[in-house]
């Protein structure tokens, strides 16, 4: 199955990438650790899919929040998959060096 077809690309667009600079901000923020962090941006990632999903289509508040949540954990684990594949490869490229 390929997620990508179930994520709305406008949303891939907009919402990754400020999960990601909110992640590097909490990153270095001294008073979050590293393992809260995935656990911050999950409902920040529901929020602004619901967000984003009810100003686009309100027609139907219900499946907009069903879809908002579904769309918003998607996103949250592609920003967090997607930061932790840079860090890894980084890691690599570090230990060949």
């Amino acid at each position: 199955m390929d997620i990508l077809q179930h994520i709305r690309a406008e949303m891939i667009v907009v919402i990754v990438p400020a999960l990601t600079m909110i992640g590097k901000f909490l990153k270095d923020w001294p008073c979050c650790k590293d393992k809260y962090i995935p656990i911050i941006l999950s409902p920040l990632s529901v929020l602004f899919s619901v967000a984003w999903i009810l100003i686009y289509t309100p027609e139907n508040i219900y499946a907009a929040l069903f879809d908002g949540v579904i769309q918003g954990i998607m996103l949250a684990g592609m920003a967090v998959y997607g930061n932790q594949i840079v860090r890894q490869l980084q890691k690599d490229k570090d230990e060949d060096e």
